[in-house]
């Protein structure tokens, strides 16, 4: 009796699994729930990409500022 009130309710239709698979994929492709974070981990990891390619470039820069910082200090409160 169950399967036959299914199929009046689906309209005469065979529950295939494997229409409901695709149909659950399709659902979660279009989904938006979940974006901003994948967002956030690929812009982060394009980060970490970018800062491990010009890590030397960077050292060099940073060093550099500080040392010129350090002499106008030195300057300064001479």
């Amino acid at each position: 009796m169950k399967i036959v009130q299914a199929l009046l309710s689906s309209g005469g239709r065979i529950f295939r699994p494997r229409n409901a698979v695709s149909r659950a994929v399709r659902k979660f492709w279009r989904s938006e729930s979940g974006l901003g974070t994948l967002e956030v981990i690929l812009i982060i990891a394009v980060v970490i990409i970018i800062a491990l390619l010009f890590k030397d470039w960077i050292i060099d820069l940073i060093e550099n500022l500080m040392g010129k910082a350090d002499d106008k200090a030195d300057e300064i409160f001479s």
